[in-house]
């Protein structure tokens, strides 16, 4: 790769091309805030990926994607972490994602099998790394986050968790989730549950069913 991105530019007739598409949704900030897609795009927005262009090993992307709201493709910088499902596309002449390719102030790629050998092997590593990551994923804090609409409780367990809980008319699976989003509770693995404490209340839920197996009050 490195060579390429120092070549002239030229207005090629078409490309080969890194595509993706943008993540559902993300957490954003202390507050555990769950975010759609990212500011500029929507989720599941096509984009076209282009070169690495800095040293920072591809941590930011120049992308080009029709903007939410908008009809008009854009070129921006986004995280690269906001991006899955890589893969090869050539573009084509009549599209208008390549005249923009072509005026770009950005690298983009060119169209020999160099190109498409290069596309094709990080896609894969790409595309690797978000399969080993997704189990780490499932089993990480913000995964947990991004789920608690996946939060349950068995019909056995209600009436003793309501009691450890004092809970009277509240709705159970709705408190619970009240407390694990809160910023300051204290989220971590334990085994084949993901432990959450705030003030007195432990709150502990199935890593793969998401079913509350225990919650209770320190000290009752």
């Amino acid at each position: 790769m490195k060579g390429k991105i120092d070549m002239e530019k030229e207005a090629l007739e078409w490309r080969w091309c890194l595509v993706g598409n943008i993540i559902d949704k993300r957490i954003y900030g202390e507050n555990h805030e769950i975010r759609y897609g990212v500011k500029v795009f929507s989720p599941g927005t096509k984009v076209y990926i282009a070169p690495h262009q800095w040293g920072d090993g591809g941590e930011r992307l120049v992308v080009i994607g029709v903007p939410r709201g908008k009809k008009r493709l854009i070129e921006c910088v986004i995280d690269s972490e906001y991006i899955y499902n890589f893969r090869i596309k050539k573009v084509y002449p009549s599209s208008k994602a390549l005249k923009k390719m072509n005026k770009s102030k950005y690298e983009w790629y060119g169209n020999d099998d160099e190109w498409k050998e290069f596309i094709i092997n990080y896609a894969r590593i790409a595309n690797d790394n978000n399969r080993k990551n997704s189990k780490g994923i499932i089993e990480s804090k913000e995964s947990f986050l991004l789920n608690l609409d996946k939060i349950n409780i068995a019909d056995k367990g209600k009436e003793r968790i309501k009691n450890n809980l004092n809970l009277e008319n509240e709705d159970i699976v709705e408190f619970c989730k009240k407390i694990i989003s809160d910023k300051n509770c204290n989220i971590y693995r334990e085994g084949k549950n993901w432990c959450c404490e705030l003030n007195d209340i432990i709150i502990k839920i199935n890593v793969f069913s998401y079913i509350i197996t225990s919650a209770h009050i320190k000290n009752n």
